[in-house]
């Protein structure tokens, strides 16, 4: 027998033998396309995303002085302010220093926080503010 024909025939099987481990590999395995939360996940993303389209009806001001936060709100259209408020202060580089304040309202679009001890440097703020029935999301960097 030609020792071509040999080597062309294991060739062959060698292909035929890997592909069928392969394909029994990868069933047992049961590999999946997306995680198993992909659809919560999703309407939690687009959730994010409409309470921050929604947080473009106000300007946000942010200025924190000392141990005192003041957010300052003005409308764009008539929609009410938000009747609670609290911001997430998280710095990338220290997260251990990451914490939340929740304001209170003043009146007027004008709400008030004890930061407690805010270091100097940079810090990433998310405002999150809630009525009866929708939720704003803002997020702003402030440098101390």
């Amino acid at each position: 027998m030609n020792p071509y024909k040999i080597m062309v025939f294991a060739l062959l099987s060698f292909t035929v033998i890997a592909h069928i481990f392969a394909f029994i590999s990868a069933h047992s395995i049961d590999i999946e396309l997306t995680s198993n939360d992909y659809y919560d996940r999703e309407i939690r993303y687009q959730d994010t995303l409409e309470a921050r389209r929604r947080a473009q009806a106000f300007n946000w001001q942010l200025e924190v002085t000392g141990n005192q936060a003041t957010l300052t709100l003005s409308h764009k259209d008539q929609t009410p302010f938000p009747s609670d408020i609290h911001a997430y202060f998280y710095r990338p580089q220290q997260a251990s220093a990451d914490h939340q304040i929740v304001f209170e309202p003043l009146g007027d679009g004008t709400y008030r926080a004890s930061t407690g001890h805010v270091s100097a440097g940079l810090w990433k703020v998310t405002l999150t503010g809630t009525t009866d029935d929708c939720i704003y999301e803002h997020q702003t960097i402030l440098q101390q």
